[in-house]
């Protein structure tokens, strides 16, 4: 089972991360689909990996369900360090811009938010408010300042990172939201949300109002990201009726549906391979798709192993 994706730049490429039941991260070259490293530390499911900046370049932070956050230098695949405080799960990493600096941020099942210095495992501060699982947390810049956006069990929480004060609250999931991202729009940018209501929801964060309610997945929806196409930035969501569904933001209309997973879609990122960006979907089949947003043909299969041994990887480019 593969839990999440993300890109982590080394030198001048993108690498594909993934996060794995197998508790195991693996990063890939997208543009071969030939595995680089395979990072092992976690004792449990790795729930979800980001990219995070400190001063000599990227690292790659991991979530895992045995309530650790590790960092790895992914030009090598050797562990940087562990950063311990959850008291449970981590659901989800990202980062975030602080007083020039990039920080981490991480989302909990012990209820709370932590912000961490990437580059020394310190603890920032705890955000607290929630009252149940924190499922996923993204950056979104609101009037100029870059803020910190959570999913909870029945709401979305808006936070200033820099102090840790809570802002703005935004309803109207009406079962748990499992993941959120900032949406690039005309002189703003939106937050989206994937919820288990089958819905995907685009919100202000400046105002909490709920712009569009975007339906089609048949049941619940996992994670959400944008994808630059064509000049156009799309959102894509991942469900656990195993598609993926690719959405205009500024209008709400389903422009595809991306099928072949043969279980539910954990998680979708942005990938860009020879100039231009793809899609990358992690699935419960133990796969990752990666298919050209723009069309919707389906460019690489990745293959997480069973046996611990081999990696396997179909290129698929040339299917119609």
């Amino acid at each position: 089972m593969v839990n999440g994706v993300c890109a982590v730049r080394v030198e001048q490429r993108e690498l594909l991360t993934s996060a794995g039941a197998d508790h195991l991260v693996r990063i890939w070259d997208p543009a071969t689909g030939l595995p680089v490293h395979t990072l092992e530390g976690h004792t449990k499911w790795v729930e979800e990996v980001c990219a995070v900046r400190v001063q000599r370049g990227e690292l790659l932070a991991s979530a895992g369900a045995d309530h650790m956050v590790r960092i790895w230098d992914p030009a090598t695949g050797a562990a940087e360090r562990t950063v311990e405080g959850h008291t449970g799960w981590v659901n989800g990493v990202c980062a975030v811009h602080v007083d020039g600096r990039e920080l981490l941020a991480s989302a909990g099942t012990d209820a709370t938010v932590r912000i961490w210095d990437p580059a020394t495992g310190a603890a920032e501060r705890t955000l607290e408010g929630h009252t149940g699982w924190v499922n996923g947390v993204c950056a979104v810049h609101v009037d100029g300042h870059e803020l910190l956006a959570s999913a909870g069990t029945d709401q979305i929480r808006v936070w200033d990172p820099a102090t840790g004060l809570p802002g703005r609250i935004l309803e109207g999931h009406t079962g748990w939201i499992r993941g959120v991202c900032a949406v690039p729009g005309d002189g703003r940018e939106l937050l989206a949300s994937a919820g288990d209501d089958a819905t995907v929801r685009i919100w202000d964060p400046a105002t909490s109002v709920l712009e569009r309610t975007l339906k089609a997945h048949t049941s619940r929806v996992n994670a959400v990201c944008t994808v630059r196409t064509d000049g156009r930035e799309l959102l894509a969501s991942a469900g656990t009726d195993g598609t993926v569904q690719i959405w205009d933001p500024a209008t709400g209309a389903l422009e595809r549906t991306l099928q072949g997973h043969t279980g539910w879609v954990n998680g979708v990122c942005a990938i860009r391979v020879d100039g231009r960006e793809l899609l990358a979907s992690a699935g419960d089949d133990d796969t990752v798709r990666m298919s050209d947003p723009g069309t919707g043909v389906l460019q690489r299969i990745l293959t997480e192993p069973t046996d611990g041994l081999h990696q396997r990887v179909s290129d698929v480019s040339r299917q119609p």
